[in-house]
């Protein structure tokens, strides 16, 4: 059954908004790191979840190089990078994965 307009303007406006975008359940083994890059009074910090701190970069892009860093130590991550226009983009790497692809690919 379509929504009428005035249906969908009440379910917008009481639909809260979520503080982080929400994560996607792993189906099994563990859950990757979760990294955060957003923008702080003036600042752009790296958060990972779980932890009290975060790391606090003058720049987006030294954030981000930082949090890939960090991730690819990590050997897994998730990252949740917030862009210069406010928008959230996910990007994720699981170099155990890369490295069994590799692998299979000889």
């Amino acid at each position: 059954m379509p929504f009428n307009l005035a249906e969908v303007s009440v379910m917008l406006q009481s639909t809260p908004v979520p503080a982080d975008p929400p994560t996607v359940p792993e189906a099994a083994g563990p859950e990757a790191p979760i990294l955060r890059v957003r923008r702080f009074e003036g600042h752009w910090i790296v958060h990972r979840d779980g932890e009290p701190h975060a790391h606090r970069f003058p720049t987006r892009q030294r954030a981000a190089e930082f949090a890939r860093e960090l991730g690819a130590r990590l050997g897994s991550y998730r990252l949740f990078l917030e862009r210069g226009d406010g928008r959230t983009v996910c990007e994720m790497l699981n170099i155990a994965c890369r490295g069994a692809a590799a692998e299979t690919a000889h």
